[in-house]
């Protein structure tokens, strides 16, 4: 996808979530990896946003995999999940907590399954390696407060590395193929150039276009005066209605008092 905003180059060079092979992992690890980032930085942000605020990130990321994730069968499996998000999750450490629990139920779910890396095989996270104290007595018991403690450090923004990122204008390699893709080749001076560009024009034409304030400077059109006529007629009629009904029914009662 390229327009001058946005600029997406036709090949992607995973670093963290590279696989033994391009069609393991990829995009459903870094995917998983960003909502795991996000749930972190709602719970460590020293921003003032307050709490709905920052509870908002999990059902974003529920209504992202139901509506756009591609396996369909991977969709439907996170949203049955997701149904206890809304019951279980009340705090923002909650929302860390809760996204662990679910990525290792998915990685239980698909051990051994066709989609498994055999050089990254599924596993329990995280592993005694990583955090010694997280887990108690046996691999099935969890300290949750040390896993949160190690997530919130393992996640935060402060370690992610970005030296090994590559630029757009990279030259990735491809043992697949010997033609490298030309849009590769575009310099990010270039694209940034070409995206301010586009806003500039943008605005431009937003304060040049005529402000329509409507009727009376309501900023109503003529369909709504036209409604506005119509319920406004309808009402003294109605009105008009009841006056005519309370006058028969006074009319009889007075004649039933005279007879």
């Amino acid at each position: 996808m390229q327009t001058p905003d946005v600029y997406l180059p036709s090949r992607l060079k995973w670093v963290g979530c590279k696989g033994s092979s391009k069609i393991y992992r990829g995009y459903p690890c870094g995917l998983w990896t960003l909502f795991h980032a996000l749930t972190v930085r709602a719970a460590t942000t020293h921003k003032h946003y307050d709490m709905q605020e920052k509870l908002e990130v999990l059902p974003a990321m529920s209504g992202y995999i139901v509506q756009f994730f591609g396996c369909r069968e991977c969709a439907t499996n996170f949203g049955r999940m997701a149904a206890t998000i809304s019951a279980s999750v009340k705090t923002p450490d909650d929302a860390v907590l809760w996204l662990w629990r679910s990525h290792n139920k998915a990685n239980k779910r698909l051990k051994g399954d066709a989609s498994e890396d055999p050089q990254h095989p599924k596993m329990q996270f995280p592993p005694k390696q990583l955090c010694p104290s997280c887990q108690e007595y046996s691999d099935l018991e969890w300290k949750e407060d040390q896993v949160l403690k190690f997530l919130k450090e393992y996640y935060h923004i402060n370690n992610i590395r970005l030296d090994q990122l590559s630029r757009f204008n990279d030259k990735i390699p491809d043992s697949d193929t010997h033609q490298q893709p030309e849009d590769t080749n575009m310099s990010y001076n270039y694209r940034r150039g070409k995206r301010e560009k586009f806003i500039g024009e943008r605005l431009q034409s937003v304060k040049d276009s005529p402000v329509k304030i409507g009727f009376f400077g309501l900023g109503m059109n003529g369909m709504d005066m036209s409604m506005c006529v119509l319920l406004y007629g309808f009402c003294i009629g109605l009105v008009f209605l009841l006056y005519i009904i309370f006058c028969k029914r006074r009319k009889r009662k007075y004649q039933k008092h005279m007879v």
